[in-house]
């Protein structure tokens, strides 16, 4: 995204653009963390209730990394990290080790 906004910077004098962007990454929206300005983006967020498609915006959290924006309100999840996973990867670097 921070190239495609550059790109968008420089073609500006001759085009007038605005950008959607959708994504299930948080790499995504951890990128646009230095080029988000509140009084001229929005971040919205699709969701599902009673089977029906919902839209609604969010407020723009400053998260910093990755796990943290995967632990927001805006991807839901109750830790940065799949469950487990500090256990599986624990499991495997024991068995590089032998």
């Amino acid at each position: 995204m921070p190239a495609l906004l550059r790109v968008i910077e420089k073609l500006k004098a001759r085009i007038d653009a605005q950008v959607f962007a959708g994504t299930h990454s948080p790499v995504v929206v951890s990128s646009l963390e230095t080029h988000f300005d509140r009084k001229r983006d929005k971040l919205f967020l699709f969701d599902r209730q009673d089977g029906v498609a919902t839209l609604s915006e969010c407020h723009w959290p400053v998260r910093g990394d990755v796990t943290a924006w995967l632990a927001s309100e805006v991807f839901g999840l109750n830790q940065g990290s799949v469950e487990g996973g500090e256990t599986v990867l624990k499991m495997g670097k024991q068995w590089c080790e032998k």
